[in-house]
C-alpha cells in the first residue's frame, strides 16, 4: 500500500511515527460474501509500505487473494482522537525477507516468537 502521508505535515508526521514504531495494527479484508473481516496483525512499515506477515492458512490470505481492496488502521487513544487509518490494494510479497531475517522487525527473530513474549505489563516491547 504506497503512502499518501505528507511527512512536512503535524499529522502526517505523527502518523509516520506511529507507523514506524507500532507493531500491531488491524487490518480488515473482505469475505466472499461480503462481510468485513478485521484482524490484528503484526505488522512493520517498510519503503513506505506495510508489511505484514500471516500465517499461510489465514482467512485474510485467501479474502486478499478474491478481493485485495484493504483498510489499516492502528489502535486511537482513549478519546478516539489519535488515530491513524489507511485503505488501499494489498499483494502477496513472496520476495519479502521471512521475518526472522527482516532487519526491519524487531529483534529480528520469527514474529511468532515475539508474539509469544506479549504480556501486558512488557506489551510496547515483546522482544525485550
Amino acid at each position: 500500500m504506497p503512502t499518501t502521508l505528507d511527512p512536512e505535515t503535524p499529522a502526517g508526521a505523527h502518523a509516520l511515527e506511529r507507523l514506524t514504531h507500532e507493531r500491531i495494527g488491524w487490518l480488515t479484508t473482505i469475505d466472499p460474501d461480503g462481510q468485513p473481516y478485521a484482524s490484528a496483525i503484526w505488522f512493520v512499515w517498510q519503503d513506505d509500505e506495510i508489511l505484514m506477515y500471516s500465517g499461510k492458512r489465514a482467512m485474510r490470505n485467501a479474502n486478499i487473494t478474491d478481493n485485495p481492496r484493504v483498510a489499516f488502521n492502528l489502535n486511537t487513544d482513549p478519546s478516539g482522537d489519535d488515530y491513524v487509518s489507511m485503505e488501499g490494494i494489498a499483494r502477496f510479497a513472496p520476495d519479502a525477507p521471512v521475518a526472522s531475517a527482516n532487519p526491519a522487525t524487531r529483534c529480528g527473530r520469527p514474529i511468532r516468537t515475539c508474539l509469544s513474549r506479549i504480556s501486558p505489563a512488557n506489551s510496547r516491547d515483546p522482544c525485550s
